[in-house]
């Protein structure tokens, strides 16, 4: 599913926990995809970059939110790359529900 939502307010459940961390003060390009991450929570979905840093920042999100995430980049050699794909195919309970994904990868 591709949307354009409009812009929102920062939402109440991203927040900066208070531990000096720059990465967790959302950006309005950040809010807006853990917003859309939230409303699909339940569902997998697939957030693709070509900058490493952008899927860094999404992840810490995400993960201090208690999303699980799995993640391919051009860091991955073959073996980790298949299995990251069969963590995030899969249909058990924890397994990831968001794959980050760079275009390099």
């Amino acid at each position: 599913e591709c949307v354009s939502p409009p812009a929102l307010p920062n939402p109440p459940h991203i927040t900066n926990k208070g531990d000096g961390d720059d990465d967790l003060v959302p950006s309005s390009k950040v809010s807006l995809l853990l917003h859309r991450v939230h409303q699909l929570r339940g569902k997998k979905c697939v957030v693709i970059s070509q900058f490493t840093s952008f899927l860094d920042r999404i992840g810490k999100h995400l993960k201090n939110d208690g999303i699980v995430v799995a993640r391919i980049d051009g860091r991955c050699d073959p073996a980790a790359r298949a299995s990251e794909l069969r963590r995030f195919s899969s249909f058990a309970k924890d397994s990831p529900s968001v794959m980050l994904l760079s275009l390099r990868a």
